[in-house]
């Protein structure tokens, strides 16, 4: 009768791990959401948080606007300022909650930091030409006995039309529209001492120091590192309101970067939260753009570089949030104690059975 009893509890005790609650390290639980389809990052996370960000020079790790980065002056050293030389730097909180999907804990805050996303020069076809290159080629006549050779790029850039469109580049540079991610970072901190501040409240002060946000920067990593990711996988993807409606290039000088959503795939490489990662399910999220298979994505990250009356653009952004889309399995001791009861249940039904 006691192993009988003993089973039970065990089974009661492992089954409420499972009852939509999931306990993982360092007092982490997660209240599970219903897996969906991994395909579109439908897993049992669905975790929101805040961050901030801004550029820094990779070398000098001086904090940078995106107006310096793009303005083509020279450094403190009297060198060619080059956007590929910044690597996108930040740090935030997740939003603990009860609610589905949320991570919880009592006592704790659950912080991030980033780094090491740099710029690539890539070099594309320019709308602007090819729209132009477009009006030119409808208004030639396929009958004329010429037209296999006024029908070239060669005589369009001789005509009065190319020179009215102000004679675009055939192809252009877009610094900013590939991003560098081989040593890029993410770390994921718990701390039992919490002390960084609201995300919302860190601003920079109003002489353009930075204020709040570089001073509270290593309270956000100054817990236990529960986990440790590499970014496998990205979309970049301009707001609107910073691209022309006719070519859909970038007019905000800095190839669209003062205002953008980002979505990452990201695999697990540490951390004491590394085992329920690793062996759950990868998803990807195929609506988004992300095709690779990760353990976690970072979807719809928001940031906004402020720029008032033709300012210059802020250090840090604001406004910046985002979703953690994931699957993630109980602790291996959870696990253990669920086979422990089965064992202890089957050892007392042959008991039984003598």
């Amino acid at each position: 009768m006691k192993k009988v009893i003993l089973a039970v509890t065990l089974l009661a005790m492992a089954g409420a791990a499972n009852a939509g609650t999931i306990y993982l390290p360092n007092g982490i639980t997660l209240n599970e959401q219903a897996i969906g389809d991994l395909d579109e990052g439908e897993g049992n996370i669905d975790a929101t948080f805040n961050f901030v960000q801004w550029w820094q020079h990779s070398t000098t790790g001086t904090h940078t606007s995106l107006t310096t980065m793009f303005s083509g002056g020279l450094d403190a050293d009297e060198l060619p300022i080059d956007p590929t030389n910044f690597d996108l730097t930040g740090y935030g909180e997740f939003i603990m909650s009860e609610d589905i999907g949320s991570f919880s804990c009592t006592g704790c805050e659950m912080t991030f930091a980033f780094g090491g996303l740099g710029l690539t020069f890539t070099e594309v076809d320019n709308p602007a030409y090819d729209f132009a290159f477009g009006v030119y080629l409808a208004g030639l006549d396929p009958l004329h006995p010429d037209y296999l050779v006024l029908a070239t790029e060669a005589v369009f850039e001789l005509s009065p039309l190319y020179a009215a469109f102000m004679s675009p580049p055939k192809m252009v540079d877009l610094p900013g529209l590939d991003l560098s991610y081989p040593d890029a970072y993410l770390n994921i901190y718990v701390d039992y001492d919490p002390n960084l501040p609201g995300i919302s409240g860190l601003v920079a002060d109003e002489d353009g120091t930075p204020g709040t946000i570089a001073a509270n920067e290593g309270m956000a990593t100054d817990g236990t590192l529960w986990l440790e990711l590499s970014f496998v996988e990205f979309v970049f993807d301009p707001s609107t309101d910073v691209l022309d409606p006719l070519s859909g290039l970038p007019t905000d000088g800095v190839a669209g970067l003062s205002s953008a959503d980002t979505d990452f795939s990201l695999m697990v490489k540490g951390g004491t939260a590394f085992d329920n990662f690793a062996l759950a399910d990868d998803l990807r999220h195929q609506s988004a753009g992300l095709e690779v298979f990760a353990d976690v994505i970072g979807f719809g990250l928001t940031g906004l570089f402020n720029q008032d009356f033709g300012s210059p653009y802020d250090i840090y952004s604001v406004n910046s949030v985002g979703t953690a889309e994931g699957m993630v399995v109980p602790e291996p001791t959870t696990l253990a104690m669920l086979g422990l009861a089965l064992l202890g249940l089957v050892g007392s039904r042959r008991k039984q059975k003598n």
